[in-house]
């Protein structure tokens, strides 16, 4: 039995030693190169936001460091997207095998394991979806760990959010959505801004005012019972009324604004 066990151990071994070299091998020849388009921003000396501009691809994604988020929008996504994103390596195995079997189950897909860190590499390497791309995502996903802090891959992750039209990233629909900067954002707002990346077409801020705010009670329900937040909290949040329009970004000094976007353009 102990031979058994140790022959056992020891192909395990020799697996695992192969998948290594094999991986930092392709790591050495297909390096990851993450190449970030943020909208050009200009700014008083006090670090107001004087005017924005679309940024290549024609869309507003303003650039915002992780300490510029809520820490309440923070846990919400980490709590609703991947709520073991400090603990694992880029991929979760146990939520792939959890997946694999409901969808096995059902005979369709029924739920994903996607971490933020692979969510990261396809949102700024979007390719079709099938089996050979979802390894390379896995692939692209560890490499990221690897060269990027946790702190950093969130960041990414919060800066390049889909919501709907040219309009990507959380702190930038927080000033489109609610106009307010994404370090004031209330609970009820914090999830609303964590729903709509799933369905950006279809929870349409003009349209579907009633889909967002049923999906919002829903994550706020699903947050209670596992504790995330206080009960006093989810009650306020329950009773804070869903208020999105489209608020225009302020153009303070436009004249300056743009002759300093001219003078120190990339």
């Amino acid at each position: 039995m102990r031979q058994r066990l140790f022959k056992y151990c020891y192909k395990l071994l020799r697996v695992c030693s192969w998948c290594i070299l094999v991986f930092m091998l392709a790591h050495v020849l297909f390096p990851l190169k993450l190449k970030t388009d943020y909208s050009t921003c200009v700014y008083s000396s006090e670090g107001k936001l004087l005017s924005a501009y679309l940024n290549k691809g024609d869309k507003w994604r303003l650039k915002h460091a992780l300490s510029e988020y809520s820490p309440v929008l923070i846990k919400t996504i980490v709590s609703k997207e991947d709520q073991w994103f400090y603990w694992h390596f880029g991929v979760n195995p146990v939520a792939i095998i959890r997946a694999g079997f409901d969808n096995i189950r059902r005979n369709k897909r029924v739920s994903g394991a996607s971490t933020i860190s692979m969510q990261v590499v396809r949102l700024m390497h979007p390719q079709k979806r099938s089996f050979v791309n979802k390894f390379t995502e896995i692939f692209r996903a560890i490499q990221l760990e690897l060269q990027y802090s946790k702190s950093e891959i969130l960041e990414l992750y919060l800066n390049h959010l889909p919501y709907g039209g040219n309009i990507e990233g959380a702190g930038t629909a927080s000033l489109f959505y609610f106009g307010k900067a994404p370090m004031a954002l209330s609970l009820s707002e914090s999830v609303i801004l964590s729903v709509i990346p799933n369905r950006p077409g279809s929870l349409n801020i003009q349209t579907r005012l009633g889909a967002i705010e049923q999906s919002r009670n829903y994550w706020l329900q699903y947050f209670n019972d596992g504790g995330t937040f206080t009960p006093n909290l989810i009650a306020e949040a329950l009773k804070e009324p869903v208020a999105i329009q489209k608020h225009e970004l302020l153009k303070i000094a436009p004249h300056l604004s743009l002759q300093l976007k001219n003078t120190y353009k990339d």
